[in-house]
């Protein structure tokens, strides 16, 4: 839908429109006409209710589109058709956390930390990231992806004032992956925002996964509504030790 409304329809061979045009760009019957598609099968192609897709109809497509080699692969990468020539690629197999790193992610305490793989699957966490970002444990496996939460779980347009900020990058490392936090609003409107520094440490021969860490700067009002927060979560030992 993007790339038709970049599309000049000039640019393409068609002759001027005795209707003014609502939107730029080619509208869908004109991409449909240039495919030999029917309207109605391009529409429900755009829209992602089509199956399986013929090599022919979607190099027709990529031609009335103009797409380049890229966009051609990305294309076909949205509809699960490998380019004419090149092999799918073998299925990703499920990712695990190596015990060392599990070790560290528990040995990061209070620091909240997270590992995940490219995909955003969360793979482990200590007990400080259960308080902060959400409770891992009450989710099914399923559920536990930074990117299907941030998309599908509304609180975490409450958690992030800067949603649009936050959901761009992600949807940019999930391209780059090439494959394409459950929040208490009662304790949101308690504690309020909080301003945090979010690091990435990537781990080396660990086939993309990295560690997400989440401070506070020292002495700010987020450092201690962190602390407070936290501090709920303590066991009675932990609570003597930090007083």
């Amino acid at each position: 839908m993007s790339r038709r409304a970049q599309l000049d329809p000039a640019s393409v061979g068609l002759p001027a429109s005795p209707v003014a045009r609502r939107r730029r760009g080619l509208r869908r019957e004109e991409v449909a006409a240039l495919a030999g598609v029917s309207v109605d099968y391009y529409a429900r192609l755009e829209q992602g209710r089509i199956g399986n897709v013929s090599d022919q109809v979607l190099t027709a497509i990529e031609d009335a589109l103009r797409l380049g080699p890229l966009e051609r692969e990305h294309l076909r990468s949205l509809v699960s058709t490998p380019p004419p020539g090149k092999a799918r690629r073998p299925a990703v197999k499920p990712a695990k956390a190596r015990s060392g790193i599990r070790a560290l992610i528990t040995a990061m305490e209070p620091i909240p930390a997270i590992l995940q793989n490219s995909r955003m699957d969360i793979l482990a966490w200590n007990r400080s990231a259960k308080v902060l970002p959400a409770d891992f444990d009450a989710m099914s496996t399923k559920d536990r992806n930074v990117a299907r939460r941030l998309f599908l779980d509304p609180t975490t347009r409450i958690r992030y004032p800067d949603w649009e900020a936050v959901a761009a990058p992600t949807v940019a490392a999930l391209r780059a992956a090439y494959n394409p936090n459950s929040a208490d609003e009662g304790l949101e409107q308690l504690v309020g925002e909080m301003t945090l520094n979010y690091e990435t440490l990537s781990l080396p021969d660990s086939g993309g996964q990295f560690i997400s860490t989440y401070t506070a700067d020292a002495g700010s009002p987020s450092d201690e509504r962190l602390r407070i927060l936290l501090s709920w979560h303590e066991t009675p030992a932990e609570t003597e030790r930090t007083g």
